[in-house]
């Protein structure tokens, strides 16, 4: 097993890649980029010929290039100046998300060497395809890679029509990276970070969005997240997940504001699989809406907390939970403590671990099948049951 905080060191040394030789501009590349102009063909033609050739593909600064559609090739170097923008052009009806590797919608999972970087935007142009309905078919996601080897660091993610991001492959770096969109019931399924990958390190996240804001996906593994904050959202997740794969994941060092929940792990009825080894750390929450943090193995909530739909009351899932702990976090304002509704017998939750945390609220715990230790933690009622 890779200890926690390696995830960092492995994702990073794995990122690392000669330097590119020069810079070739979009606009040398025959993309006019002024906000009005379907700039799809020349931005493909630059990405392929830029990725062979090892060079840098730049977006000037405060040029706009609307795209469709774009495929990054293996050695894709992509800079965005200063305030420059790739911004979805108009609409497509397929779901194809706008930027995507191979692998995402073929068998090929070559791809590696990927490097998203600078103060620019990735524009999703989202208030094309959101309705207010989460059951809205076809909405592309920003930015799907397959890849092994990548770097994100200091982009905008912005307004994208479903998620953000779903990150698959290995060796990611995500560092310093912003998200914006409005609430779910402006923009709903707008995740912030997906992240289904092994070796995984992100620093610095800022995300206002409307659904999960970072969360981990099968087969999520080896993963460090930190120094991050999160507002709006559900928070920092874990699931749900068919067939769900987890293990040695950290949150550390994070901040909640006005998110549904500051750090839980949830899934569905039916689904299968385990998530264990998981740690959530250091973390401050302020504002909650719904509870601090907590497991939700039965139904993601549906027998339990009203302000969930009901997937189906009476089924739980079968993914086994276990060696899961909760440091050092503090509750600011919640309106409610914290849920942790596990099935019975051999799908009891156990291994869970409490330390040092304060709910910010006299509300009791709901617990049930639920199987630990708890030292300090405020209310006394949510420290978990010793187990049989």
């Amino acid at each position: 097993m890779v200890p926690f905080a390696m995830a960092a060191v492995f994702a990073a040394a794995a990122v690392r890649s000669n330097p590119p030789s020069d810079v070739v501009h979009a606009i040398d590349a025959g993309a006019v980029c002024d906000g009005q102009t379907d700039d799809t063909v020349a931005l493909q033609g630059a990405l392929n010929s830029t990725a062979l050739n090892g060079s840098i593909l730049e977006i000037p600064a405060g040029r706009t290039c609307l795209t469709q559609p774009l495929k990054l090739p293996s050695h894709t170097r992509l800079h965005l100046g200063d305030a420059a923008v790739i911004k979805a052009g108009a609409k497509w009806t397929d779901g194809v998300s706008m930027l995507y590797t191979a692998g995402v919608y073929d068998s090929d999972h070559t791809t590696t060497d990927i490097h998203i970087t600078g103060k620019g935007t990735l524009d999703g142009s989202g208030v094309q395809w959101w309705t207010g309905s989460n059951k809205t078919p076809n909405r592309p996601k920003l930015l799907e890679l397959d890849a092994t080897g990548v770097e994100i660091k200091d982009i905008t993610l912005l307004d994208a029509a479903s998620w953000h991001s779903l990150l698959m492959g290995a060796h990611y770096e995500i560092i310093d990276v912003t998200i914006r969109s409005p609430n779910y019931t402006i923009a709903p399924n707008t995740d912030g970070l997906d992240i289904a990958a092994h070796y995984v390190h992100i620093s610095g996240a800022d995300i206002t969005n409307g659904d999960d804001s970072i969360c981990m996906k099968t087969p999520a593994k080896d993963v460090l997240v930190e120094n991050s904050i999160v507002r709006q959202g559900n928070g920092l997740v874990v699931g749900t997940s068919d067939k769900a794969a987890f293990q040695n994941i950290t949150f550390r060092n994070c901040t909640a504001i006005g998110t549904g929940y500051a750090a839980h792990i949830k899934f569905k009825y039916n689904q299968t699989g385990f998530a264990r080894n998981i740690t959530f750390e250091d973390i401050t929450a302020h504002n909650l809406t719904r509870y601090a943090i907590g497991i939700d193995q039965d139904g993601q909530a549906s027998a339990h907390d009203p302000n969930r739909r009901q997937d189906d009351p009476t089924l739980g899932s079968n993914v086994t939970i276990n060696d899961i702990t909760f440091r050092r976090i503090t509750a600011k304002d919640s309106p409610n403590s914290g849920m942790f509704v596990c099935n019975a017998g051999t799908l009891a939750c156990r291994g869970i671990h409490l330390e040092s945390v304060d709910f910010g609220t006299n509300k009791p715990c709901l617990i049930k099948n639920v199987f630990g230790e708890g030292v300090d933690v405020l209310p006394p009622s949510c420290i978990p049951q010793t187990a049989p």
